[in-house]
């Protein structure tokens, strides 16, 4: 698509102005475009604009709630509690969402609610086991002493990533 070459041409010049010139002067009918507005979330992020990566993401979400809008709104370092009530609230709307559950997660934890993350975490990895599901869970379970667990999240996530076997081979 044109506007997404475009957009990722001013990303890689980094000139700030520009890029959310031409966000703001896009065409109406790709207001809501996933490709395009996943390389501007990521562009905000990576420049410490959370709080505008935090409100657009919610206002995308609700219009259009795409796995790769969700994935990325925990990503947006904001207050959490807000964050993980919006995102709890989709789960009304979205159910079953692998990308939702792992958002859920990781909000669970920066909330320091260790088993409600647990909880979310896992229910992602019964879904679609990725290594980012296994790299969270390695993570919780450091934090929570269990460094056995951590170790074998650890190193199911990257067998997964290896695209090797990783279940239960004995």
């Amino acid at each position: 698509m044109v506007f997404c070459r475009a957009l990722s041409e001013l990303v890689k010049s980094n000139h700030q102005h520009a890029i959310d010139e031409f966000i703001a002067n896009m065409p109406k009918d790709l207001a809501y475009q996933t490709d395009i507005n996943t390389i501007y979330i990521d562009y905000l992020i990576q420049q410490q604009r959370d709080a505008e990566a935090e409100s657009r993401l919610r206002r995308l979400i609700k219009k259009n709630p795409s796995e790769k809008f969700i994935e990325r709104y925990s990503q947006c370092h904001g207050n959490c509690q807000e964050q993980l009530a919006f995102a709890e609230s989709l789960q009304k709307k979205i159910s079953r969402s692998p990308a939702l559950l792992l958002c859920l997660g990781r909000l669970s934890c920066q909330n320091k609610l260790w088993g409600k993350a647990e909880h979310y975490l896992e229910q992602a990895l019964e879904l679609n086991p990725t290594p980012a599901v296994y790299a969270e869970l390695g993570k919780l379970y450091e934090k929570l002493d269990e460094s056995d667990k951590a170790k074998e999240m650890f190193k199911l996530g990257l067998l997964s990533a290896n695209g090797q076997p990783h279940k239960d081979e004995g």
